[in-house]
């Protein structure tokens, strides 16, 4: 009897000592969780401005592709304006060459 007491004794013992290291690491834990959120927080808002200046690059390299899309388009109008503007020009000129002719009996 004595023996299996001694045992039950050796035993609340060692859980007594496993609760003590078991509430020792579940301290540990929460500071570590604790620690985690932190350095989350401090990546997160290193990201997050280092994603909108990204984005924001992205943005202006977008912007400076579509001007330049938009130059050759403005540039091709104003050639096909100019050359209306000629054709008028040639047909006015045209007309008063023919009036002229008429004038002189042509």
């Amino acid at each position: 009897m004595d023996t299996l007491e001694r045992q039950v004794e050796l035993a609340s013992q060692e859980l007594g000592e496993c609760r003590r290291k078991c509430s020792a690491l579940e301290r540990e834990n929460a500071t570590l969780m604790e620690q985690l959120r932190a350095l989350k927080a401090i990546v997160d808002g290193t990201t997050s401005s280092d994603k909108k200046e990204e984005a924001d690059a992205e943005a202006e390299a977008e912007a400076e592709k579509d001007v330049a899309m938009v130059e050759p388009v403005k540039m091709e109008v104003k050639v096909e304006e100019e050359e209306e503007e000629d054709e008028e020009e040639m047909e006015e000129e045209e007309k008063q060459g023919k009036e002229e002719g008429r004038r002189r009996g042509w």
